[in-house]
């Protein structure tokens, strides 16, 4: 089903019809949002990534977009990642 949504996406962004809710957002819940779903991909290709969430930046964004582009890029580093590089810390300041 989350395949199907994220095509009925993207024909959504290519007929200009998204519609994006900004809000603030502290990136450091963002993160803690996607900690187990990262933690999920990274266990199953016996690799590790920890999140440093210790600031109080925060942005002005859609949340779920946010989530998704962030889910997005740690599945491709995961994904293309040698497996002997088998951890990585992401750190916020």
């Amino acid at each position: 089903m989350d395949l199907v949504n994220q095509i009925l996406d993207l024909a959504k962004i290519e007929a200009s019809e998204v519609t994006l809710n900004m809000e603030p957002l502290m990136v450091s819940e963002v993160l803690k949002d996607i900690e187990p779903t990262v933690f999920a991909l990274t266990n199953t290709e016996n690799q590790e990534l920890s999140f440093a969430n210790n600031s109080k930046f925060s942005i002005m964004a859609d949340k779920a977009r946010l989530k998704q582009i962030l889910l997005n890029l740690i599945s491709n580093a995961v994904k293309y990642n040698s497996p002997m590089e088998r951890s990585r810390s992401i750190a916020n300041s």
